[in-house]
């Protein structure tokens, strides 16, 4: 049994897709997204590791929300060793299927959601041409003579928010940061914007990124690049050229560049 359909029966809904996962608070200690589901694998993991069973298989995922030991989780989801009767079997199957159900509509309003915020921070940005972002990119080794007019990807946005989540507070986020950062938009087929990627500037550091230390771990440095929105699917379209013919897809630049 896939182990999303396991967590559909388990009612474990309040999970969002996330990069071929599902993501959200655990079914056992709670919190925001330290708790993902695999779908490719079938495991699970709470990185808080609040259980015994805080990682694992289906069986495991059955221990960890109810409590169960392994017989009885065992039990649980395969039934008893007589078997199951097909009324039992049809009831549990219209459950799941309820249960995935409600999954799907709370990950497609999650999902509207964040792309909204997302397009109503690209569409307050600022034209990217003689910001910090020009400098930015010339540490990054794309200089003004490699890249002579910016794409309409990029914008600027000179009061960037840089949001974390409260530890041990499920849904309460704090704003650790307000600064300069370049916008790029994420875009899919038909050229909507679905998702931003910001890359929060400090141009005192070596690499013009900002270093911004974690507030639960202050040997830890938190990402200076976070995506908003849904990007499954899409991409930042830097530039197309007419008539063009050979698509070039990159994960990221990084100097130096062939002539």
């Amino acid at each position: 049994m896939p182990i999303a359909d396991v967590a559909a029966r388990l009612e474990i809904t309040n999970l969002v897709p996330a990069g071929g996962e599902l993501v959200g608070p655990c079914p056992n200690c709670g919190g925001k997204d330290r708790f993902g589901i695999n779908l490719q694998k079938n495991i699970f993991q709470c990185r808080k590791d609040c259980s015994p069973h805080a990682k694992g298989d289906q069986l495991a995922l059955v221990q960890l929300t109810l409590g169960m030991d392994f017989r009885a989780a065992l039990e649980w989801l395969c039934g008893p060793a007589q078997g199951l009767s097909d009324a039992e079997r049809e009831d549990r199957q219209r459950k799941a299927a309820a249960a995935r159900e409600k999954q799907e509509r709370i990950g497609a309003r999650e999902r509207e959601k964040t792309i909204k915020a997302a397009r109503d921070i690209w569409f307050a940005s600022k034209d990217a041409e003689g910001s910090p972002v020009r400098d930015y990119l010339a540490r990054r080794g794309l200089a003004a003579e490699l890249l002579q007019d910016l794409p309409n990807a990029m914008r600027f946005d000179p009061a960037a928010k840089y949001v974390h989540p409260v530890k041990g507070e499920r849904g309460k986020w704090q704003t650790l940061h307000v600064g300069p950062a370049m916008i790029c938009a994420v875009v899919d087929a038909a050229n909507r914007v679905t998702a931003i990627h910001r890359t929060w500037i400090d141009l005192d550091q070596p690499k013009g990124k900002l270093l911004l230390r974690d507030p639960d771990d202050a040997e830890v440095f938190l990402p200076s690049r976070k995506v908003l929105g849904s990007k499954k699917g899409a991409v930042i379209r830097l530039t197309t050229p007419k008539d063009a013919t050979t698509m070039i897809m990159a994960e990221g630049w990084k100097p130096p560049f062939p002539p």
